[in-house]
């Protein structure tokens, strides 16, 4: 197994009136590619199909260091930056298929909960098995 990759073609409604990718477009990209990442994985966001718990976003982040316009082709991947007491950072890069040149990189923190108490929760071992599988 491996991570997963998002590949797309930039398409009328992603951009803005500038003709270039509108910025939170990328966030849905890579909300795209962090859901393929948990479905590859295995791992449900839904805590009646994984013990109990809920993944929750707890920080975004993102620097715009190329552009992306209509009609281009772009990919989204991801990998595990490192996994926190509570919490799973996923890096995140969109790049030009064309050229390989890095359009906008990231992270995204997500905090794992328990579904009942609404709060923080250790990774569950099985959870980071299922991530590090990927790797």
């Amino acid at each position: 197994m491996a991570f997963p990759v998002y590949r797309r073609k930039v398409r009328f409604w992603d951009v803005d009136a500038y003709g270039h990718v509108f910025n939170v477009r990328y966030l849905v990209y890579f909300d795209d590619v962090l859901c393929d990442a948990f479905e590859e994985a295995g791992v449900s966001f839904l805590a009646a199909e994984n013990g109990g718990y809920e993944f929750v976003v707890a920080h975004l982040e993102c620097d715009f260091v190329g552009d992306a316009r209509m009609g281009q082709e772009v990919t989204t991947s991801i990998s595990i930056e490192r996994f926190g007491r509570t919490s799973i950072v996923f890096a995140i890069e969109t790049v030009d298929d064309a050229t390989g040149e890095t359009i906008v990189r990231g992270s995204e923190v997500y905090v794992v909960i328990d579904a009942e108490t609404r709060r923080p929760t250790p990774v569950p071992d099985a959870i980071r098995e299922a991530f590090e599988a990927l790797a």
